[in-house]
């Protein structure tokens, strides 16, 4: 004899399993909208505003030094938003697909497209601080950094901060390897990602500081810098302001009128070797400003994964968010350069005319 409550119960369950299956199919589906659909479109605008970065940068040359770790910064975003831009593929193939595939599809996306845009991120916030750190020099030792930062030396440094980031994260792959192995539970063989067991204690040390420690160093350094450089750019305003007048006050009279011409000629080169620098400054504490802002979320997840060790639905927010404000800062840059650098500009102008006569 079948019980009533027993049915109703099983009704009860079937309908929590079909509301779980639903909340889960929704979550996917979400997921897919946000870090897919929107990362994708923010990725493809930023492969295409690097890429004219780059051809600006390599047309003015190496002259200029602080044009070097940026012309390095445009590489390493253009290479990130492309890896964003596979990720993003990537999962909508998952998502359109219904029978299982030979490639484990989390771990494979994992080790081709997201540890390595995240090494490459993290490049380019060293390649930030280098920026950063060259704009201070600048402008607290504007005597001597012509000495310290010449071009070929700006080369040597921009490089050997590259290869070491790039080289010391490079751990993240320590303890995972993808291997062919025989999978049961679908009767087939698969490509998956595989956690090494003897590595992992170790990988776990080092990542600690290479992911979670050297980041938030990072981060702090940057934003003291930008601190710096808004703080001596405040200060510079002040000057030229009580410099003018100055000047009005203590305009020559007729008697000096010889003396004026070569005075004025001085005084405007002094004043647009001034401007130039000003702007540079205010260039790159928009850069790096831009950058502390969108790299919050980020530094956010590795705070909140430090209290709370276990994967939480918080953990999957912020690290949603961290990619689309990353994917975020390295589509921004060329608005940044083009509004506050008259030289960049001019040459995007002319690669502009150059393409458009071209098609």
């Amino acid at each position: 004899m079948i019980n009533a409550s027993d049915v109703e119960a099983d009704s009860e369950a079937y309908q929590g399993d079909n509301l779980l299956t639903d909340n889960i199919q929704l979550k996917q589906l979400l997921t897919l909208m946000v870090s897919s659909t929107v990362c994708g479109l923010v990725s493809i605008a930023g492969v295409v505003t690097n890429a004219m970065c780059i051809a600006v940068f390599l047309k003015q040359g190496g002259k200029e030094s602080v044009n070097i770790p940026l012309l390095a910064m445009a590489v390493s975003h253009l290479i990130c938003d492309l890896l964003m831009l596979w990720c993003c593929l990537w999962n909508i193939v998952v998502y359109l697909q219904s029978q299982p595939m030979v490639i484990e599809p989390v771990g494979f996306n994992a080790m081709t497209g997201y540890l390595p845009r995240i090494i490459f991120f993290r490049v380019t916030s060293w390649l930030m601080a280098f920026a950063a750190l060259q704009r201070c020099v600048c402008v607290v030792l504007p005597l001597k950094v012509r000495l310290i930062f010449t071009p070929s030396k700006t080369a040597v440094m921009t490089s050997c901060v590259i290869i070491t980031a790039f080289s010391a994260h490079l751990t993240i792959y320590v303890s995972r390897e993808l291997r062919v192995i025989s999978n049961p539970a679908i009767n087939m063989t698969q490509l998956v990602m595989l956690v090494i067991p003897e590595l992992l204690d170790l990988a776990y040390k080092v990542n600690q500081v290479i992911f979670i420690f050297l980041p938030m160093v990072n981060f702090i350094f940057i934003l003291t810098c930008t601190l710096v450089l808004l703080i001596k750019l405040k200060s510079s305003l002040r000057w030229r302001q009580g410099k003018r007048a100055t000047t009005a006050i203590n305009k020559p009279t007729n008697g000096d009128s010889k003396s004026q011409p070569i005075t004025e000629t001085l005084g405007q080169a002094k004043t647009l070797k001034n401007g130039k620098e000003s702007r540079m400054t205010k260039m790159i504490a928009t850069t790096t400003a831009i950058f502390v802002a969108c790299t919050l979320p980020s530094n956010a997840a590795i705070v909140y994964g430090t209290i709370v060790e276990f994967e939480t639905a918080t953990t999957d927010y912020l690290h949603a968010l961290a990619f689309l404000f990353e994917t975020l800062n390295s589509s921004v840059t060329l608005m940044v350069y083009y509004k506050m650098s008259s030289n960049f500009r001019s040459n995007f102008l002319i690669l502009m005319q150059i393409f458009s006569i071209d098609i």
